[in-house]
């Protein structure tokens, strides 16, 4: 018994050795208590008797032992779930720099309530639960160091809906790297990327994350400071479902007598997030690919095929496949193929034939001014483009017609076209795209056999090619080239004389490393050359000037009008002297419209010589050749010194026996046959030099397109 209280006493008396501390966890008199027992890296108070049920100490997982952080750090570790953790600076218990609560999870995380000065700096944590409050935890020691600004996060958007794999995007300090984690486990790293340039960033999550509510935050790292955290992003993580149907096809089959305007496809794939764009390919007679969406919610994306796309593919089987880019950018990542059967009943019938040819051949003797091929195929529709194709000893497209109304459509083929053909075997087909858009589809071929009288000359040969060249205005050829690869007429004027080889390129083009050429053709309104001159000669289309070895002449620029090439620079192709700026090319001065060509071409008026030096010129591509013709909207209007049009051609070397020289002109004008022995005394001397015969031809530039072109006995020089 006396052992007993001798031990009660004991107990006792060593209580009231500790120092009083009232609830605030001061002393007595009022001063803060120092929290940390620095030998034992706890608080030096001990436990009462009544706290001996309290929860344990929470514990500071983030920032790391003497790690390097910003003024305002993150905080973050576990605890009792719905308990309250208290975390404050060591040496003056009264700065709290943290009070939160525990999620059900068992974590907790909040940026620091107070900026903390740079140095060293140290703190504990505590958590209270059900009014019981549990002992201080163990000493967190870290460095603070005058960090940069934290990060902001862009996407997602706060309260959004996101898949598992969101992309993660924002700006930041050029030269930082960003990092994203999960605000109760910072160990679970989103992304770690760099801040390009301009101060942007971006990221998919490296974490598949779960279905539910998510939060997030980010700090960055730039040389070797850390910022604070950044303001928490909060998001709903959804758990799709990978979706990909035509809906009218539940089954497989779809029935083009049942279906509307358009078929509908559905996407959804699993890493579906904000920015990422989205499209969807139709593989069947023809390639189809619907508009790209841009995704800004997540879900189910919809598009809407042309019900024209799906008839075309009539009793086809077609193939549907999706793509996609991660926030837009990179690589194309694309689908598992989803196969349709397309079902139904025909709409219309075909038609496809030369009506002069009911048998299958064509007398060009009887033959009008013009052959007429009627073409109708089952899926035409309104505003479907069409065309029709002749290939023979050359390739002739008939103009395009777009459909108005739904029936048989005629194209008219002119006679030199037919006649260039005679006593040989030539294929038609007919091409459309649906709607005008997409894919080009051709036709299965039609074979027509040209039949008539004894077959022309090789000069009458030349003369009926040059007429089909002239007369056919189409604005592009085969691969999308420009004109000049199979139509208009390429031609030069030059100057006949013994002193030199009037097919050679002069000195002065030799400088310059450009030689000047006209371009004519039906639509062009040109019945005048340069300087009124009336002899030269014709080049072969440029498909065929590598023809049985020809050089291979290269096609540099072109002007709509004569540009004065000759005192250009880059090969006459770009700036004059007296425009350095602008009259550098069209394109290099964002010009791409005929309206903008005009408007800087009427910078000065027709009088003034400097309109036509101050001219941009084009290149070869076939848009920009198209748009130097149809530059020439109103060529009576300008100068007649500058009217006729410019195409410049790299120099080729001297005495070149294999130019594709297609004939030597002459103009058959007002002052009769001028230019005639000039044209003569040339083909002469080509035959000469190189042993080659090529014709003499009129050129009558007040005849009709298709007789401009003629070739006679009598003007023959060899």
């Amino acid at each position: 018994m006396k052992r007993r209280l001798t031990l009660v006493l004991f107990i006792f008396l060593a209580g009231c050795a500790s120092a009083p501390h009232d609830e605030t966890g001061k002393l007595s008199d009022g001063r803060a208590t120092a929290p940390l027992a620095e030998a034992h890296g706890g608080f030096a108070s001990a436990l009462s008797v009544s706290q001996a049920s309290a929860p344990a100490a929470p514990v500071i997982e983030t920032p790391t032992q003497s790690s390097l952080n910003g003024r305002f750090p993150l905080l973050a570790g576990t605890g009792a779930p719905g308990a309250t953790v208290q975390v404050m600076q060591s040496s003056q218990i009264n700065r709290v720099v943290v009070s939160t609560v525990v999620g059900a999870n068992g974590r907790w995380a909040a940026s620091s309530a107070l900026e903390l000065a740079p140095g060293s700096f140290s703190m504990a944590g505590r958590q209270v639960l059900d009014g019981k409050t549990s002992g201080w935890g163990l000493t967190r020691v870290f460095t603070v160091v005058d960090a940069p600004t934290a990060p902001v996060i862009e996407n997602p958007l706060q309260g959004s809906l996101n898949g598992r794999y969101p992309l993660i995007s924002g700006t930041g300090i050029p030269g930082a790297t960003v990092q994203v984690m999960q605000s109760s486990h910072v160990n679970n790293v989103l992304v770690s990327v760099p801040v390009d340039a301009q101060g942007q960033w971006t990221g998919r999550s490296a974490l598949e994350l779960s279905p539910g509510p998510f939060s997030m935050a980010g700090r960055q790292v730039l040389d070797g400071k850390t910022s604070h955290w950044g303001l928490t992003r909060a998001f709903t993580v959804v758990a799709d479902q990978p979706v990909f149907k035509v809906v009218e096809a539940p089954a497989g089959e779809l029935n083009v007598s049942t279906l509307g305007a358009n078929a509908t496809v559905q996407v959804r794939y699993p890493t579906l997030a904000a920015r990422d764009t989205v499209g969807v390919r139709l593989t069947g007679v023809a390639l189809r690919d619907a508009p790209i969406q841009t995704v800004s919610t997540i879900g189910v994306l919809t598009f809407s095929l042309p019900k024209a796309w799906i008839t075309e593919n009539l009793n086809r089987t077609v193939t549907l496949t999706y793509t996609y880019k991660v926030g837009g950018a990179g690589s194309l990542i694309t689908s598992s193929p989803l196969s349709i059967r397309v079902v139904g009943a025909a709409q219309g019938q075909a038609v496809f034939k030369v009506v002069e040819a009911p048998a299958g051949q064509l007398n060009a003797d009887t033959l009008g001014a013009n052959a007429t091929v009627q073409v109708s195929y089952p899926t035409l529709a309104a505003r479907d483009t069409v065309g029709v194709r002749l290939a023979g000893v050359t390739l002739r497209d008939a103009p395009i017609q777009t459909v108005s109304t739904v029936g048989i459509l005629s194209f008219n083929l002119p006679k030199a076209w037919i006649t260039e053909n005679l006593n040989r075997n030539v294929n038609l087909t007919y091409t459309y795209k649906v709607g005008g858009a997409g894919s080009l589809i051709t036709s299965s071929p039609l074979a027509v056999g040209i039949v008539g009288a004894t077959a022309p000359t090789d000069g009458q040969r030349v003369a009926n090619e040059l007429n089909a060249q002239y007369s056919d205005t189409s604005s592009s050829c085969t691969g999308n080239k420009a004109a000049f690869f199979c139509n208009g007429v390429l031609v030069r004027v030059v100057d006949a004389s013994p002193e030199f080889r009037a097919w050679n390129p002069s000195p002065g083009a030799v400088a310059l490393g450009g030689v000047s050429f006209s371009y004519m053709r039906a639509d062009l309104g040109m019945s005048r050359l340069q300087e009124g001159r009336n002899h030269g000669l014709i080049l072969k289309s440029a498909h065929a000037f590598t023809e049985n070895g020809g050089y291979p002449l290269q096609v540099l620029c072109s002007f709509a009008y004569d540009a004065g090439s000759g005192k250009r620079y880059t090969n006459g192709c770009g700036d004059s002297p007296q425009f350095p700026q602008t009259s550098r090319p069209c394109a290099a001065q964002g010009i791409a419209t005929v309206a903008a060509w005009r408007a800087h071409l009427q910078a000065y008026p027709p009088t003034n010589e400097n309109r036509y030096l101050h001219q941009c010129g084009f290149g070869i591509d076939q848009p920009s050749f198209a748009l130097s013709l149809s530059a020439r909207d109103n060529p009576g209007a300008e100068h007649v010194r500058w009217r006729q049009n410019e195409v410049v051609i790299k120099t080729w070397p001297q005495n070149t026996a294999t130019l594709p020289i297609k004939a030597f002109f002459y103009l058959d004008g007002s002052n009769g046959n001028a230019g005639l022995e000039q044209a003569k005394f040339i083909q002469r001397d080509f035959y000469k030099v190189t042993g080659r015969s090529v014709p003499v031809i009129r050129v009558a530039p007040n005849m009709p397109a298709a007789r401009l072109f003629s070739y006679r006995n009598e003007d023959q020089g060899i």
